[in-house]
C-alpha cells in the first residue's frame, strides 16, 4: 500500500477546513503537530510521520483507504501492522515505515530535480 501525497494534502485540507472548519491553529492545538508542519501536509511538501498521520486521521476522522495512492493494493502494511503484537515490535514497524516513506520522498525530489534539470 502506498499513500499518495496529492490524496493525503487534498482530504487533510478538506477535512480541516470544509468538514470540520477549523484553522490550522486549531487543528495544532488539538493534534500537537506544528503549524507550519500542517501547512506542508495540505500543500503536499511533507509527509508525516506514522504517529502524526494516526494522529491526523483520527482528528478529522478518515482512513489509510481515503489516502491510497491505489486501492486495489493488498494491504500488507496493514496486516503487519496489526500483527504487531508488543511494544516493541509497533515502535520498530512504525520507524520502518517512516523510513520507507523518508526514502519514498527522496526517491521523488530526486526524481523532480532531474526533470528540471533536463528541462533547462
Amino acid at each position: 500500500m502506498s499513500i499518495s501525497l496529492t490524496k493525503l494534502s487534498e482530504v487533510v485540507h478538506h477535512k480541516r477546513k470544509n468538514v470540520r472548519k477549523i484553522t490550522l491553529e486549531e487543528l495544532s492545538g488539538e493534534t500537537n503537530i506544528n503549524k507550519d508542519t500542517l501547512s506542508r501536509i495540505e500543500n503536499g511538501r511533507f509527509y508525516p510521520s506514522i504517529e502524526q498521520l494516526n494522529i491526523l486521521m483520527e482528528a478529522l476522522r478518515f482512513s489509510l483507504k481515503d489516502i491510497e495512492e491505489n486501492p486495489d493494493e493488498k494491504k500488507v502494511f496493514l496486516a503487519m501492522m496489526g500483527s504487531a503484537t508488543t511494544e516493541i515490535e509497533r515502535v520498530n514497524f512504525d520507524k520502518m515505515i517512516s523510513m520507507m516513506l523518508c526514502l519514498r520522498k527522496h526517491d521523488r525530489l530526486r526524481k523532480r530535480q532531474r526533470e528540471e534539470m533536463t528541462s533547462c
